[in-house]
């Protein structure tokens, strides 16, 4: 006989038990077991772990974690202590009583580092003038995915921060974190968009023109934005990321102008023509 812990969940939902006729297999499961759907064959449930009491002589045990529990404390990988109390009974009825403890591990989220730089390009917009020194591609990965894993706790949230702004830009997000805009000034030049809060799809679109800081050179300089997001597993576990972006100013062009000319027989009392008229 064994009895098991109480209070757990799995992905928000209450572990229940099942234990098995000759009380040597308890299994947690969310959802409905199948014992409980007389004539069903395939009951809406998912296993959450299993332990198994040997009937050998050594009464050994064996563990088995299939899906994953809540853990109460967030962003750190804490641990949950899973005590399992159980009766032996030998053939004339005798019985003594143990028990063991299981220790399941947290798992958290991860960000790593190997988003692309984003690229754009001041040249782009209307009117903007293509090629200058030091000039950049007008666009490189404006749509992609944020890195992140939620891990073995499962989907959460990948949403947007409106930290680390550069001087002189304000980030302004959106109640739901899933749009930043960057404005310089009272001009919004710049918004990153989620597509949704879990897949870490995104887009960037140049909104304005940026007033770049004076280069010596006139060469197109950039300027670099870096946008913050964090990762929020099922528990409640959390892990923060970034990406850059960077927009490369414009510069002016000037082209050959037409020679004006001018001829004095056009004014008051010229005589038109000539050796040599224009």
């Amino acid at each position: 006989d064994q009895s098991a812990p109480e209070g757990l969940s799995s992905n928000g939902e209450s572990v229940q038990y099942h234990i098995s006729d000759d009380a040597s297999v308890v299994t947690a499961y969310t959802g409905t077991h199948p014992s409980d759907l007389a004539g069903e064959e395939n009951a809406p449930y998912n296993t959450v772990f299993t332990v198994t009491l040997s009937d050998v002589d050594s009464g050994s045990y064996s563990f088995n974690l299939l899906a994953n529990l809540d853990h109460p404390t967030a962003d750190t990988e804490d641990d949950i202590d899973l005590t399992f109390a159980f009766t032996a009974t030998d053939a004339d009825g005798d019985t003594a009583s143990s028990g063991f403890t299981v220790t399941v591990d947290d798992d958290a989220p991860v960000t790593g580092n190997q988003n692309e730089l984003i690229r754009l390009d001041d040249d782009a917009l209307d009117g903007g003038n293509a090629g200058g020194r030091g000039d950049n591609v007008d666009s490189a990965n404006t749509t992609g995915t944020l890195e992140h894993s939620y891990g073995a706790d499962g989907q959460g949230s990948v949403l947007l921060l409106d930290s680390n702004a550069p001087a002189g830009f304000t980030y302004t997000l959106s109640g739901d974190k899933t749009v930043l805009t960057i404005s310089q000034g009272v001009t919004a030049v710049l918004q990153v968009s989620l597509s949704d809060s879990t897949s870490g799809d995104y887009t960037v679109t140049q909104l304005a023109a940026i007033e770049h800081a004076d280069d010596a050179g006139n060469r197109e300089n950039n300027i670099q934005f870096r946008v913050d997001y964090q990762v929020t597993d099922s528990d409640g576990d959390t892990a923060n990321g970034r990406v850059n972006i960077n927009v490369d100013d414009d510069t002016p062009v000037v082209s050959r102008n037409e020679l004006i000319r001018l001829d004095d027989d056009a004014l008051d009392g010229g005589n038109a023509g000539g050796r040599g008229d224009n």
